[in-house]
């Protein structure tokens, strides 16, 4: 499974901080929450993370990085 630097940093993200908005995620790594939202929604696709909760209140869990 390929796994980009985009990747890896947002994951590394979401492992430091389970409940993080992809926004934040954005900001922190300087790239707009469209393109993170691309890079999670594959990560999601291959199974490497999951999203647990609500639109609310919710946390990332990584399945496998």
């Amino acid at each position: 499974m390929m796994i980009d630097e985009v990747d890896a940093r947002i994951i590394q993200e979401m492992k430091l901080n389970p409940h993080v908005k992809l926004s934040e995620i954005g900001e922190k790594l300087y790239y707009d929450r469209t393109t993170i939202s691309n890079h999670v929604k594959k990560l999601k696709e291959k199974g490497v993370v999951i999203r647990h909760g609500t639109r609310t209140n919710s946390s990332w869990e990584i399945v496998d990085s």
